[in-house]
């Protein structure tokens, strides 16, 4: 296993039903604001050149190359088309969630919604295949922790991506693994 570092592109999969729940990805336009893309979850990392890559940079001015670390505070940046960030953006219509997923344009569109605390089941470096959870800064970190919810109806992908208020809501929904491309 290695170290996560700043400026490596990673593929994220998600931790439902023993890990099948997909791959973070990008599919189709974004329905809210001026973002770009809608959030889902494939069966494949690389289903359209690049929507399933993202890479970590830091939120706080850590350098490319860096570890990353428990609690340290980041943007996932998308690696298809016009690079956008990940980031919530309007209310969620699935199983009582938060907040849409989508990319947006800038790491920080509206107050945190753009800024992911990652959280490991341990502290100290965080390595490829931990497991972590991914919290939204929206709102004084209330905007809740990436998760699963639905199915997609975009180019065959599985879920719908949304945040949660729960730290665990479903069979693993908001649990997510970052693989090295």
């Amino acid at each position: 296993m290695s170290v996560l570092r700043y400026g490596t592109i990673y593929r994220i999969k998600n931790g439902y039903q023993n890990w099948e729940g997909g791959y973070l990805d990008t599919c189709g336009h974004a329905s809210c604001g001026n973002n770009l893309y809608e959030v889902s979850t494939s069966g494949s990392f690389d289903r359209d050149h690049g929507s399933g890559s993202w890479k970590i940079v830091s939120a706080t001015g850590k350098a490319n190359g860096e570890p990353v670390m428990a609690l340290d505070l980041i943007h996932l940046q998308n690696q298809y088309g016009d690079c956008g960030y990940l980031d919530t953006c309007g209310h969620a219509d699935c199983g009582g969630n938060l907040y849409e997923v989508s990319v947006a344009r800038t790491p920080n569109r509206d107050g945190g919604t753009g800024t992911w605390k990652i959280i490991p089941e341990h502290g100290g470096e965080v390595q490829e295949e931990d497991v972590v959870h991914l919290q939204n800064g929206y709102d004084n970190w209330n905007g809740g922790f990436l998760d699963t919810c639905g199915h997609a109806d975009c180019g065959g992908n599985l879920y719908e991506v949304s945040t949660s208020a729960r730290f665990n809501r479903d069979g693993l929904t908001t649990q997510w693994r970052l693989h090295e491309q």
